[in-house]
């Protein structure tokens, strides 16, 4: 089987995917969507038409939306398996369409709010439907950056004047202690890692300083994480999943389509990247290529 792996950004876990699929037996190849080239009416990476691959799997493409539609609307012609099925469709995700369509479904969800501009609104009118404290990000933050728990109108005016140019998400705050991800291949839960913030930090993320441990997690959680992933047509991802302290309720906060698992492989001793190379061999019929 021919993979090509295409990526925006260099990053541990592309080295691990690509010794996975060298000790099966494939041939792969990584590349970076800046390289791409196109001539003759074909698509090229390292010399080579991307169409000659079997399987195309994105990984994170970052700001380049348009670099992507243009070469899965490529390899669609030439009937192509591409990974993941958001992309493949066109359905390009983000944060904000994410929480609709999780909200739409009935998938428990932070209650959110958006606004295109913050300029003009109050303190008082977010406050007041999602109560104080809430939590603040920007729409482009990644792993824990630019987001922030507000807990009065100063550190709100504060963040309005140091983020004019930002669009933001705000979110109810679920109290908790820890949270958990699990990591997702097609329908199956490879395992699930609780994650807990030391004491002075609000955010459980990776990025940050926290402590992991593997976890059993209930069925419900299970099914949740399971029918967000499918709903945001996502076959490898992991889902965020936080516990309110007092209900004990569960909570999808993010789910990912491009997820780093060097962390997740050192806690759980599981081969992710393995797993992964072993979905694709399910996936792909060789008298279709």
């Amino acid at each position: 089987m021919k993979i090509l792996i295409v990526h925006a950004i260099e990053r541990p876990t592309l080295n691990l995917l690509v010794q996975a699929a060298k000790k099966r037996w494939h041939t792969v190849l990584t590349c970076k969507i800046s390289d791409i080239e196109i001539y003759d009416g074909k698509i090229f990476c390292n010399n080579q038409d991307i169409a000659s691959f079997d399987i195309v799997l994105f990984r994170e493409i970052r700001n380049n939306n348009e670099e992507a539609k243009m070469i899965t609307t490529y390899l669609n012609d030439y009937k192509k398996i591409i990974i993941d099925e958001r992309i493949r469709d066109g359905k390009w995700w983000s944060k904000i369409n994410t929480y609709l369509t999780l909200s739409q479904a009935k998938i428990p969800f932070p209650k959110t709010m958006f606004f295109s501009t913050i300029k003009g609104k109050g303190y008082s009118f977010i406050s007041e439907i999602l109560w104080t404290p809430f939590i603040t990000k920007t729409i482009n933050g990644q792993q824990g950056k630019w987001v922030y728990l507000t807990t009065s109108e100063d550190e709100f005016e504060i963040l309005k004047k140091e983020h004019t140019e930002d669009k933001f998400l705000f979110q109810e705050f679920i109290p908790n202690d820890w949270d958990i991800r699990v990591f997702i291949v097609w329908d199956k839960i490879l395992w699930s890692i609780k994650r807990t913030a030391q004491a002075w930090e609000f955010r459980n993320n990776v990025a940050l300083w926290w402590s992991a441990e593997t976890i059993e997690i209930s069925k419900e959680i299970a099914e949740i994480a399971l029918k967000a992933s499918k709903i945001l047509w996502l076959q490898i991802a992991w889902a965020d999943v936080i516990i309110h302290k007092n209900t004990g309720k569960p909570y999808i906060l993010e789910v990912n389509r491009s997820p780093e698992f060097e962390w997740f492989m050192e806690a759980t001793h599981i081969d992710v990247a393995t797993e992964i190379i072993s979905f694709l061999e399910k996936i792909w019929t060789p008298e279709l290529t």
